[in-house]
């Protein structure tokens, strides 16, 4: 019945919230406590006298932080939504 009325699995629904969100914070509509956890590549690469093509070039990748707990780590928003 869920594919007749074109729903997402669970799973899927949840990368689907998380990834607008991430477009809103990219975009600057997203509320200010999550678009300070979005953090680009080129702004950790402008402070460094050298600038790779690949890094200066994608304004649109983002640093995903490491963690160190394997069960909740992983699915803070500022982990899970620059990885998605």
């Amino acid at each position: 019945m869920r594919h007749e009325l074109n729903w997402l699995d669970m799973t899927d629904r949840i990368q689907f919230r998380i990834a607008t969100l991430m477009y809103r914070c990219l975009h600057g509509t997203a509320p200010e406590y999550l678009s300070e956890l979005c953090i680009r590549s080129t702004s950790l690469n402008s402070s460094s006298r050298y600038c790779l093509r690949s890094a200066c070039a994608n304004s649109n990748q983002l640093v995903v932080p490491s963690v160190r707990l394997k069960t909740f780590g992983g699915r803070r928003f500022g982990v899970e939504g620059p990885a998605i």
